[in-house]
């Protein structure tokens, strides 16, 4: 598929759409395919807000603070807990993925183009097109703001996640 030794098209003719993993499958590959043509025409999606209004953000430049964040130090132990697991296996739940995202975007003011450029050294199973587009939709930058709907509290997402812990 990846390849492109097998069409979206086809594949999407030949599933029963009314089963919910096949849906979701289905939307997982929209979102992927959305990524590449964004990566396409957009040759600077890993390291440039799509949206240049946010050109000159400014972030924090503390770099004990990302430091920690990517050895999985910061205090908060479900993001310390997700970073530690992609630094020991190169693999990180989805979930989290976006968990500790946000921690790094919207608790440390550290710029998404550091995450993107983190996840995209460390991450096994990373793809240049989703990896970027969504650390842009995880920065607020990117084209649209679906992720908005997603809770990422760390907090929060520990307490759904083992609520006895």
């Amino acid at each position: 598929y990846r390849l492109g030794l097998l069409s979206m098209v086809e594949v999407y003719h030949s599933v029963d759409r009314r089963q919910p993993e096949v849906q979701k499958w289905l939307r997982r590959s929209a979102w992927r395919d959305y990524a590449y043509w964004m990566l396409r025409y957009w040759e600077e999606l890993p390291e440039r807000p799509m949206r240049l209004a946010y050109l000159d953000l400014e972030w924090s430049a503390d770099r004990a603070k990302l430091e920690a964040w990517k050895r999985g130090q910061t205090g908060l132990p479900l993001v310390d807990a997700g970073m530690r697991e992609l630094l020991q296996t190169g693999y990180l739940q989805q979930n989290l993925r976006h968990t500790v995202g946000q921690f790094l975007v919207e608790v440390l003011g550290i710029s998404w183009v550091e995450g993107e450029a983190w996840f995209h050294a460390t991450l096994a199973d990373c793809d240049a097109a989703i990896n970027a587009m969504m650390w842009q939709h995880q920065g607020l930058t990117g084209v649209s703001q679906w992720l908005t709907g997603v809770d990422c509290h760390p907090v929060r997402h520990a307490r759904k996640a083992d609520p006895d812990g």
